[in-house]
Protein backbone atom coordinates (compact mmCIF):
# COMPACT_ATOMS: atom_id res chain seq x y z
CA UNK A 1 0.00 0.00 0.00
CA UNK A 2 1.42 3.53 -1.01
CA UNK A 3 1.82 6.11 1.94
CA UNK A 4 0.85 9.23 -0.83
CA UNK A 5 -2.02 11.24 -0.14
CA UNK A 6 -3.59 12.58 -2.96
CA UNK A 7 -4.50 15.94 -2.58
CA UNK A 8 -6.99 18.12 -4.69
CA UNK A 9 -6.80 22.34 -5.21
CA UNK A 10 -9.67 23.63 -3.40
CA UNK A 11 -9.05 27.18 -4.01
CA UNK A 12 -6.59 29.62 -5.41
CA UNK A 13 -6.52 33.27 -3.52
CA UNK A 14 -3.99 36.25 -5.13
CA UNK A 15 -3.26 39.42 -4.26
CA UNK A 16 -1.04 41.64 -6.06
CA UNK A 17 0.94 39.32 -8.32
CA UNK A 18 1.47 40.72 -11.30
CA UNK A 19 -1.26 41.57 -13.74
CA UNK A 20 -3.60 40.78 -10.86
CA UNK A 21 -4.54 42.78 -7.83
CA UNK A 22 -7.16 40.32 -6.60
CA UNK A 23 -8.65 37.15 -7.70
CA UNK A 24 -10.23 34.47 -5.75
CA UNK A 25 -11.29 30.99 -7.48
CA UNK A 26 -12.97 28.01 -5.92
CA UNK A 27 -12.39 25.06 -8.00
CA UNK A 28 -14.88 22.27 -8.59
CA UNK A 29 -14.91 19.58 -5.57
CA UNK A 30 -17.97 17.70 -7.56
CA UNK A 31 -16.92 14.35 -8.13
CA UNK A 32 -19.74 14.21 -11.09
CA UNK A 33 -18.01 17.38 -12.47
CA UNK A 34 -14.59 17.23 -11.18
CA UNK A 35 -12.85 19.78 -13.74
CA UNK A 36 -12.39 23.56 -13.25
CA UNK A 37 -12.16 25.33 -16.56
CA UNK A 38 -10.38 28.67 -17.05
CA UNK A 39 -11.05 30.58 -20.08
CA UNK A 40 -10.51 34.14 -21.32
CA UNK A 41 -8.62 36.59 -24.14
CA UNK A 42 -5.06 37.24 -24.58
CA UNK A 43 -3.33 38.95 -21.46
CA UNK A 44 -6.05 38.51 -19.29
CA UNK A 45 -4.20 36.28 -16.38
CA UNK A 46 -4.23 32.72 -17.32
CA UNK A 47 -0.21 32.13 -17.67
CA UNK A 48 -0.26 34.62 -14.41
CA UNK A 49 -3.20 32.62 -12.47
CA UNK A 50 -0.84 29.07 -13.71
CA UNK A 51 2.65 31.33 -12.50
CA UNK A 52 1.30 32.27 -9.18
CA UNK A 53 0.36 28.88 -8.32
CA UNK A 54 3.70 27.71 -9.12
CA UNK A 55 5.30 30.27 -7.44
CA UNK A 56 3.73 29.67 -4.48
CA UNK A 57 4.21 26.30 -3.86
CA UNK A 58 8.00 25.99 -5.88
CA UNK A 59 8.88 29.62 -5.76
CA UNK A 60 9.60 30.04 -9.58
CA UNK A 61 7.54 30.82 -12.59
CA UNK A 62 8.29 28.22 -15.65
CA UNK A 63 5.40 29.47 -17.45
CA UNK A 64 6.86 33.03 -17.70
CA UNK A 65 9.39 33.77 -20.77
CA UNK A 66 12.97 33.57 -19.12
CA UNK A 67 11.02 33.23 -16.05
CA UNK A 68 9.97 36.35 -15.24
CA UNK A 69 13.93 37.86 -14.91
CA UNK A 70 13.72 41.62 -14.20
CA UNK A 71 10.19 41.97 -13.81
CA UNK A 72 8.58 43.04 -10.65
CA UNK A 73 6.17 40.08 -9.12
CA UNK A 74 4.15 42.68 -7.36
CA UNK A 75 1.35 44.32 -9.28
CA UNK A 76 2.78 47.30 -10.97
CA UNK A 77 -0.30 49.76 -10.34
CA UNK A 78 -0.20 48.68 -6.51
CA UNK A 79 3.97 49.56 -6.88
CA UNK A 80 3.34 53.14 -8.67
CA UNK A 81 0.83 53.79 -6.30
CA UNK A 82 2.77 53.04 -2.89
CA UNK A 83 4.33 55.86 -1.30
CA UNK A 84 8.12 55.47 -0.81
CA UNK A 85 8.46 53.98 2.49
CA UNK A 86 5.14 52.01 2.87
CA UNK A 87 5.39 48.27 2.20
CA UNK A 88 3.08 46.19 -0.41
CA UNK A 89 3.43 42.94 -0.54
CA UNK A 90 2.40 39.92 -3.26
CA UNK A 91 0.56 37.17 -1.84
CA UNK A 92 -0.79 33.67 -3.23
CA UNK A 93 -2.68 31.28 -1.17
CA UNK A 94 -3.21 27.65 -2.49
CA UNK A 95 -6.31 25.11 -0.46
CA UNK A 96 -5.68 21.91 -0.89
CA UNK A 97 -8.17 19.19 1.02
CA UNK A 98 -6.80 15.25 0.98
CA UNK A 99 -9.76 11.91 0.99
CA UNK A 100 -10.46 12.72 4.34
CA UNK A 101 -11.82 16.50 3.45
CA UNK A 102 -8.59 17.96 5.86
CA UNK A 103 -7.47 21.44 4.83
CA UNK A 104 -3.48 21.92 3.76
CA UNK A 105 -3.16 25.48 3.09
CA UNK A 106 0.26 26.61 1.03
CA UNK A 107 0.57 30.66 1.21
CA UNK A 108 4.22 32.46 -0.39
CA UNK A 109 3.92 36.14 0.21
CA UNK A 110 6.79 39.01 -0.86
CA UNK A 111 6.50 42.25 1.43
CA UNK A 112 8.78 45.49 -0.50
CA UNK A 113 9.63 48.57 0.87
Amino acid sequence: MSSEVALTIESISIENFRLLQKMDIKLSQDSEKPITIIEGNNSLGKTTLMNAIYWCLYGREPFFLNEGLGKPRINQKILNDTEVGNKVKAKVKVSFSDYKKITHIVTRELVCK
